[in-house]
């Protein structure tokens, strides 16, 4: 990987290198939400040795393949993104909501902080309904007509744009949360099934909602705001 050195944005490391994400994710760097760093910042705001990082990653030996984005046309993009992402996360977040609540209702007062969670877990899954909906109906549909018709709506859709970004940073930070009043997604000694099972669908959400938020921030958004 020619392109793989510590001034790269980890963004782009992992558009280019999608198996990167792996690594990424066992050290807890955000590549969506603050896809833009560099390696080197990033691993420095987590206090790692950038040089074991850079090692690790061109250790990586079965690379997956990635998508060639840039002969892609935005209504593809948009289509695999609420193929891939939004339809599954909306089923997944009602989902994991119930395994919350029957947690809560039969070991809440066995572990205190399932009650914080699920405060935390109920903000994020409104505010990323909301949000899905909201680029489901008005700025995915802004986004496709660009290719259509580069002089529509430009305003309205640089306004959208700015409010999702917003929303992706509070989604990371909801995430941080949950991941810390999880202990990391490690289970309790003594956790029953449907406790191990909110866990693991919980870390698994982690990483599709950062796959997600990816695609969006650093190559639809991006391609939209260069046709603005």
């Amino acid at each position: 990987m020619d392109f793989l050195n510590e001034n790269t944005s980890i963004g782009s490391l992992v558009e280019k290198a999608p198996e990167s994400a792996k690594i990424f994710e066992k050290f807890g760097l955000d590549y969506c939400c603050k896809g833009n760093r560099t390696l080197k910042e990033a691993c420095d705001e987590k206090k790692l040795n950038v040089v074991e990082v850079l090692e690790m990653l061109k250790q990586l030996s079965t690379p997956d393949v990635p998508m060639n984005w840039d002969r892609m046309t935005l209504k593809e993009i948009v289509m695999h993104i609420v193929d891939t992402y939004h339809t599954p996360s909306k089923q997944e977040l009602q989902r994991i909501n119930q395994l919350i609540e029957k947690l809560k209702t039969k070991h809440g007062q066995r572990y205190p902080y399932i009650s914080d969670l699920q405060n935390v877990f109920e903000q994020m899954k409104n505010s990323l309904l909301k949000h899905m909906e909201e680029e489901e109906q008005i700025v995915f549909p802004l986004v496709i007509n660009l290719e259509i018709n580069k002089e529509s709506q430009h305003e309205e859709l640089k306004k959208y744009l700015g409010s999702l970004d917003n929303d992706h940073l509070e989604t990371g930070e909801a995430l941080e949360r949950i991941k810390n009043l999880t202990n990391g997604y490690i289970p309790p000694s003594d956790a029953c099934m449907t406790h191990i099972v909110m866990l693991n669908s919980l870390e698994r959400l982690e990483r599709n909602l950062h796959e997600h938020i990816h695609k969006e921030n650093q190559i639809l958004f991006p391609r939209a705001k260069a046709m603005l």
